[in-house]
């Protein structure tokens, strides 16, 4: 597996007008308002929710949240395969350079990733040096997931071979060996790291207390193979995704409260404040409002602002994920005063 790391820095200078048109033209019909020119692969919210970052098929970039504008784009050498804030503003993404399945994961405070070696094991990298801390067995040929627990001690993987496994990063010590319900397609964890929603391949996604080890309740899921799951920070809803849709359920009952007919939803995040899910879907990002579950409607009072600028980093066998800063930017007619 390899991958590259592009570093984004902040615009000196604000964006240009709304919405600008091409030379010639005198309309727009639609909008350039959270739309990517390519097949966006993964979604990230910077850790105040007011940026969300993306990962495409060969590139990165970031959003506003509040308005839907494009603040930062760049190329990728790859594609994303992992995306994650951190605390002090950067936005990571893991991108993949090699034969590599859609897989990888990054540590919640951005100092190491995991991702899958040739050989079918899981490598943990550094991400500042590309050094190597961790290799542990994999779960067999296929696609495999990943998910870090909020203190980057543990790593939580499953793939084709049905077994969510818990590992220490430090030693590769087994903490919990889990049987899924047949080969898994991704996982995401709560805040507190204590559940665990797993997506299936065929039948139906999984939730998990991963404290106790056991398996708390399956959620009556999509007909298809399940692309995406996340959950809320408290771990009150989970959030499907499939080619039939998107499915929200309630995690103390297992209930689904909502089904929405989203056309090939692949990625699915949840903001930091547990409000709105994102949603990427071919070449466009949507927001809903988990309270009423419903489209949120984009603001367009304040302007915020990142910028990009490509550089890398090689290791011998890695080389490491992306960074993206987003900065909060002021009314234009303050900025034009200045």
């Amino acid at each position: 597996m390899l991958a590259a790391l592009a570093l984004v820095l902040a615009l000196q200078d604000p964006p240009a007008p709304d919405d600008p048109l091409p030379k010639g033209a005198v309309a727009r019909l639609g909008t350039l308002r959270f739309r990517c020119a390519q097949a966006l692969q993964q979604l990230a919210w910077s850790a105040d929710g007011k940026c969300l970052g993306w990962g495409g098929s060969n590139g990165v970039g970031t959003f506003d949240a509040g308005t839907g504008r494009s603040l930062s784009a760049g190329r990728a050498l790859g594609q994303a395969v992992a995306a994650r804030s951190v605390a002090d503003g950067r936005l990571l993404v893991l991108v993949s350079l090699g034969w590599s399945s859609s897989a990888g994961a990054i540590a919640r405070d951005g100092t190491k990733f995991a991702a899958p070696r040739m050989d079918g094991s899981i490598g943990i990298v550094e991400t500042s040096s590309g050094r190597e801390l961790q290799s542990l067995p994999g779960h067999g040929d296929g696609h495999v997931a990943f998910a870090f627990a909020p203190d980057g001690a543990t790593l939580v993987s499953t793939g084709a071979d049905g077994k969510i496994r818990v590992r220490r990063v430090a030693d590769g010590t087994e903490v919990h060996a889990l049987a899924a319900d047949g080969p898994a397609t991704s996982l995401d964890l709560s805040s507190d790291g204590r559940t665990l929603v797993v997506g299936a391949g065929r039948g139906e996604p999984q939730m998990w207390d991963l404290k106790e080890g056991r398996l708390v309740r399956k959620l009556a899921g999509p007909g298809d193979s399940t692309y995406r799951v996340a959950i809320t920070p408290d771990a009150t809803r989970a959030v499907t995704s499939s080619a039939d849709g998107l499915e929200l359920w309630d995690a103390a009952t297992g209930r689904r409260t909502r089904k929405l007919d989203t056309h090939s939803p692949w990625s699915v995040s949840v903001s930091p404040d547990g409000a709105t899910l994102a949603v990427a879907a071919h070449h466009a990002v949507r927001l809903y409002d988990l309270a009423t579950v419903s489209p949120r409607p984009r603001r367009r009072r304040t302007r915020r602002w990142c910028g990009g600028s490509d550089s890398s980093r090689t290791d011998a066998s890695f080389r490491a994920a992306t960074t993206a800063r987003c900065s909060r930017g002021t009314r234009r007619q303050d900025a034009d005063r200045t």
